[in-house]
Formats: structure tokens, C-alpha cells, sequence
């Protein structure tokens, strides 16, 4: 998830098996969440490392401890809140039971619950 100052999920990644680490799921997924940064500066976990020095406007938190490091973790936080958020809502924190042997399947429509549930927060709270 990367999101706004203003904590506005700007991108949400699609959901894929829990084996996939941030810095994969980045790299894979790049093309789907590098266009909302445009214009907007976004906050991200070390996932998203080293896009700044690529000219998108994302903050990561500094590979070092520092007084930096410390500001990053008191913003960063936004991004844990705005997940707490979405896990309130039933149809995030509640198992999908849907009858489909189809794991592409399966993981596609739990995306489009993840993010109709980020919609509704972007434009309601």
C-alpha cells in the first residue's frame, strides 16, 4: 500500500499468496502504482526502497538509524492506520469462503474487496 501526506490510499497492490515479500510484490506490480506518484509525494514501507533516487516522489524509511528514521516511523505509521482501517470493515477481516478451486481466482476477487473497501475510506473517513 502506498498512500498520500493526507493518508489517501493512492495504490493498493493485488493480492497475492503471503510468500511474496514487499520489495517482489514492487518490482512486479511497478507499472500499476508508479502513475498515481506523479503528482503526488507517497508514503511507503522499505518495499518501495530507493524510487526516490528514480524521481517518484515516494518516502521510504532510512536504511539506518537516525533522527530521520524516527520521523518516518512517526508518518509511516499512517500507512499501519489506514490497513487497521480497512481490516474494521467485515469483508476484509473475515476469511473469504467462496467455492472455487481457482487460486487466481480466489486472490482477484479478494483485490476487489480490499479495494472497494479502500474507495469507501478514501471518500468517507
Amino acid at each position: 500500500m502506498v498512500i498520500s501526506l493526507s493518508g489517501r490510499i493512492l495504490y493498493l497492490s493485488p493480492s497475492y499468496p503471503g510468500s511474496y515479500e514487499d520489495l517482489t510484490l514492487s518490482k512486479v506490480t511497478k507499472e500499476a502504482w508508479l502513475d498515481p506518484l506523479k503528482d503526488e509525494w507517497g508514503l511507503a514501507d522499505s518495499g518501495f526502497e530507493g524510487l526516490s533516487s528514480l524521481g517518484y516522489k515516494v518516502w521510504t524509511p532510512p536504511t539506518h538509524y537516525s533522527k530521520l528514521y524516527n520521523l518516518h516511523s512517526s508518518v509511516r505509521i499512517r500507512v499501519e492506520q489506514q490497513f487497521a482501517a480497512m481490516k474494521k470493515w467485515r469483508a476484509c477481516k473475515e476469511q473469504l469462503r467462496v467455492p472455487t478451486t481457482k487460486r487466481k481466482e480466489l486472490l482477484t476477487l479478494h483485490h476487489k474487496i480490499w479495494t472497494i473497501v479502500a474507495v469507501l475510506l478514501n471518500d468517507y473517513q
